[in-house]
């Protein structure tokens, strides 16, 4: 009696995969070269070229991808996974150019909720979700961790997005429930400074977060569907990291409905 020998089996490549479910907050992002379409696809990042319809896929996570963002320059994007309750959940850094993988941890815990590079793609800043509250620095070149600390203070709610400032390479913002502050980077002490925007009686659950160009003022989105602007008082000196004046509430803004008196 003969015996058949095992056929080997090949792994079969995607050759393209349909599908955007848009459970990823911001998780639709245009590169910086205009040219593609980059969102998370369960546990795989997709990179679809507009002009001529091709994908490729980032491939290492174990688990859904919660969040990405794309440097400034569009050399690297960073993405961020969730995990069953109880494990860690890894933060993977990868290069436009090569596909590759430059670097990963798993320094959070059940859930990376946001990510946000340094606008001199020094730096990768992380945030765990509410099982885990820590934020946690990322030094790219060295592939190691500089510092982290817990995102918010007791008395507030978690905190759920951060976002880099523009021309201060070692300053960002967070923010969530009832919590704005804004941090910065002390590379040499191997720590974190922060300061919270003074808002006064203002109650809010924060969102989306927009920067202008000269980091003067911070706009924030809220679940109420108001716009807070905040002036950021950063020190004209952009290489210069210190703050004589903390952060305000400029104003809270929201749409008029003429049906009822302003």
């Amino acid at each position: 009696m003969s015996v058949e020998e095992p056929t080997e089996v090949m792994n079969l490549e995607p050759s393209a995969i349909i599908g955007f479910d848009g459970h990823v907050v911001c998780g639709l992002r245009v590169h910086p070269d205009q040219r593609h379409l980059v969102f998370p696809l369960g546990n795989e990042i997709s990179i679809y070229e507009c002009a001529t319809n091709k994908q490729s896929f980032l491939r290492g996570h174990t688990n859904t991808i919660s969040t990405l963002d794309i440097s400034t320059s569009g050399r690297m994007v960073a993405s961020g996974q969730s995990n069953h309750m109880g494990f860690r959940a890894f933060v993977i850094v990868w290069d436009w150019e090569t596909r590759k993988e430059i670097s990963r941890h798993e320094l959070h815990r059940v859930r990376v909720q946001s990510l946000c590079f340094s606008s001199n793609d020094q730096f990768l800043v992380s945030l765990g979700g509410k099982d885990c509250g820590s934020i946690i620095v990322w030094d790219i070149e060295q592939r190691t961790a500089i510092c982290g600390t817990i995102a918010t203070k007791e008395t507030t709610g978690e905190a759920t997005k951060v976002a880099s400032l523009n021309k201060r390479f070692t300053t960002f913002v967070s923010g969530g429930d009832q919590n704005l502050r804004v941090w910065n980077i002390d590379r040499e002490r191997k720590r974190l400074t922060v300061q919270d925007v003074a808002v006064g009686k203002l109650r809010r659950e924060f969102t989306g977060m927009r920067i202008s160009p000269n980091d003067d003022t911070l706009y924030v989105g809220t679940m109420s569907g108001d716009i807070v602007k905040i002036n950021l008082n950063c020190n004209p000196n952009p290489s210069d990291p210190s703050q004589d004046k903390m952060p305000v509430l400029l104003g809270c803004f929201g749409k008029h409905n003429a049906k009822k008196p302003p």
